[in-house]
């Protein structure tokens, strides 16, 4: 038979009700075309540190470690920094990611071959709208921009790859 515990803590109790809490996140999935090897299309997006090449705000990507990277960036014309850790990486397939601080956001990269010159990649992006990030159209946009623009940066590498090689 148990003894009774003789100990007495003298503590307030704080009861939560997290039936009232609840975090929305909103997410926007966006895909393009890129007329170049899957595994080209992928290697390009894995140079993070080139990001801003093609993510107008972005300022500076700095790898911290092997999964762990600093950007700093300018949104709506203020300074913005946080750490961004990618989560998961199949080659040629998947990349995924998470904030580790800053706004809360995590998402998804895929790639997919359409034909041996033709890939589709999709970006998958969830956040919380209230964590800094833009109005969902406003942001769409953006990333629409952000994804052509990566577009052409590849496209015009591999045609000159190729020209080279003729």
């Amino acid at each position: 038979r148990p003894q009774p515990s003789r100990f007495l803590i003298a503590s307030p109790v704080v009861r939560v009700d997290t039936s009232q809490v609840r975090v929305v996140m909103e997410s926007i999935q966006r895909s393009i075309e890129v007329h170049a090897p899957v595994e080209e299309v992928y290697s390009r997006w894995t140079h993070v540190e080139d990001f801003p090449l093609f993510m107008m705000s972005l300022r500076q990507v700095r790898r911290e470690g092997e999964r762990r990277f600093y950007w700093r960036a300018e949104r709506d014309g203020l300074p913005y920094e946080a750490v961004e850790e990618i989560s998961l990486m199949i080659p040629n397939q998947r990349i995924a990611w998470r904030n580790v601080s800053g706004s809360e956001n995590s998402g998804v990269v895929s790639f997919d071959s359409l034909a041996p010159d033709v890939t589709r990649l999709t970006l998958d992006l969830a956040y919380v709208p209230d964590s800094g990030w833009h109005e969902p159209f406003a942001l769409a946009d953006r990333i629409e921009r952000t994804l052509d623009a990566f577009r052409d940066l590849v496209e015009p590498s591999v045609m000159e790859e190729l020209v080279s090689h003729n």
